[in-house]
């Protein structure tokens, strides 16, 4: 392989793995100081997301539609939606095991009634509590020390864009932890020597972890490319080349067909969103009290059925997604999210209270920086490249989309960025530097939380916008708050009808 590390003046030459004798990336040694550091970031996650996360007791945004989403799965009921199936399938899984009682009837801004809607919160309140842990480990399996791997990772615990997503039933945090655990799994493969069991059973780890990780969201995409490309700057041959990224698509389309298909056989009773489905998909669903559609019609004419609506029901996921509406009050640009400007996502708004996810600017900035000088200063480093490519691949494609994006649409191109930030701080010789921006980054990020944090917990007060000193985030003040009155994304979308 070629040198994917080689900048770090601390690390052998990397990579050179054809032939005996020949050097591999020492694998990471871990001591108490990055004990210590995990505990802190898990602390100060877990604090922010579980505190209060039985309030508001009012539906809260998208959990309108993923609260929803888990009742027509246990009811067995088809319903549709633009995503891919797996992240409603884990949040479904994950509040079954729990013990959710599936008696909700969610309405935005209404409250939730005698069901148990603090168990739909709390399984992406766990995952969104690991991701900055995820990170760290990650950033310190690239190479850099455990005070850099810190103080980039511990911002995530407390941006609020970030973490007010992870308080609630929303499928977002789910796809933030195996958007992290991707980007891990990958740096742990790439300190395996090539072809022994140890990296093919990593490969195929992370090429699960990029499929399901796509087979949550669409947007996810961008993951793949990260993979695919860093599978070509690091391989020497074109065999281990075409081999890594053969894994790597079949790992994508089996995630994806499979919690399709997983999807379908689920949801085997007509629901009220079939006008968005062909009349043979329809035909293969039964009402509540009927037989099984298997005893009717046979296995093999069953499993013709599951893999003919699997590909359907897939196609429609990509065709829908630029149809839903291209406005929202809580929308905000592609472009303005780099530096932290961009309108946040209002949750409630309401006389004298707001909660709201408001950017950590000192961060988004900082980090973005971060890839200004990876840019104007790359000097053919593969890890670097690959950084950046895993950035731009998870943030460009937003631009193209005409439906309505919102501030957290940038977390997982923040997770590349801060990575990104990591080793460009590791390749400075400055220990003083290094420590001086270790320092503000920690500091900054415990100042900026406290500082929004009545918006993040739905504080009343005087004047609900005196902290939002910044044009946009001011705006959503004045916004007129949401009044849904569909329990699903499939009315809202502009989709032909086949009936």
């Amino acid at each position: 392989m070629r040198q994917a590390f080689d900048e770090f003046n601390f690390l052998p030459p990397l990579f050179k793995v054809f032939g005996g004798g020949k050097s591999l990336p020492p694998m990471i040694k871990f001591g108490l100081l990055d004990i210590l550091a995990v505990f802190i970031i898990l602390a100060s996650s877990f604090s922010v997301r579980f505190h209060k996360i039985d309030f508001p007791d009012k539906v809260v945004f998208d959990e309108v539609y993923f609260a929803y989403f888990a009742e027509q799965y246990n009811s067995r009921k088809f319903f549709f939606d633009i995503h891919p199936a797996f992240g409603r399938l884990f949040l479904y899984s994950s509040v079954k095991m729990i013990g959710h009682d599936f008696n909700c009837k969610p309405r935005v801004s209404e409250r939730w009634g005698n069901c148990s809607y603090t168990k739909l919160r709390i399984p992406p309140a766990f995952c969104g509590s690991l991701v900055p842990a995820v990170l760290f480990f990650a950033i310190r399996f690239m190479g850099c020390n455990t005070a850099i791997s810190f103080g980039c990772s511990f911002v995530l615990s407390l941006d609020g864009s970030f973490f007010l997503h992870s308080k609630y039933s929303l499928i977002d945090a789910i796809l933030h932890f195996f958007a992290a655990l991707s980007i891990l799994s990958l740096f742990i493969n790439a300190r395996t020597l090539v072809y022994s069991r140890g990296w093919w059973i990593s490969l195929i780890i992370h090429s699960i972890f990029v499929g399901l990780t796509a087979s949550i969201k669409h947007t996810a995409l961008g993951i793949l490319v990260f993979s695919a490309f860093w599978s070509f700057v690091v391989s020497e041959s074109f065999r281990t080349q075409i081999t890594r990224i053969f894994i790597l698509l079949f790992g994508y389309v089996f995630c994806n067909l499979s919690t399709t298909a997983a999807h379908v056989i689920i949801l085997q009773h007509h629901g009220q969103d079939e006008t968005y489905v062909s009349l043979n998909y329809s035909y293969y669903l039964t009402l509540v009290n009927d037989p099984p559609i298997i005893k009717q019609i046979g296995i093999l004419e069953y499993v013709k059925s599951i893999a003919i609506r699997t590909i359907e029901l897939t196609t429609m996921t990509f065709l829908a997604t630029n149809r839903v509406p291209a406005e929202h009050p809580s929308s905000s640009s592609w472009y303005e999210w780099p530096l932290g400007i961009g309108r946040p996502v209002r949750f409630i708004h309401e006389t004298n209270a707001l909660m709201c996810a408001m950017f950590n600017p000192v961060s988004h900035i900082l980090s973005f920086l971060s890839f200004i000088v990876a840019v104007f200063s790359f000097s053919g480093n593969n890890l670097v490249s690959t950084l950046v490519i895993g950035y731009l691949a998870n943030w460009l494609p937003f631009s193209l989309i005409g439906r309505a994006c919102f501030a957290y649409h940038y977390a997982i191109p923040l997770e590349f960025l801060l990575c990104l930030m990591a080793v460009n701080l590791q390749r400075f010789n400055s220990e003083y530097f290094q420590s001086f921006i270790i320092t503000f980054l920690f500091l900054t990020s415990i100042i900026v939380f406290i500082w929004f944090s009545p918006y993040y917990y739905y504080t009343k007060q005087e004047d609900i916008t005196h902290r939002l000193f910044y044009p946009t985030w001011r705006s959503l003040g004045s916004t007129p708050d949401l009044n849904y009155t569909v329990l699903n994304t499939a009315v809202q979308l502009d989709i032909t009808k086949k009936h």
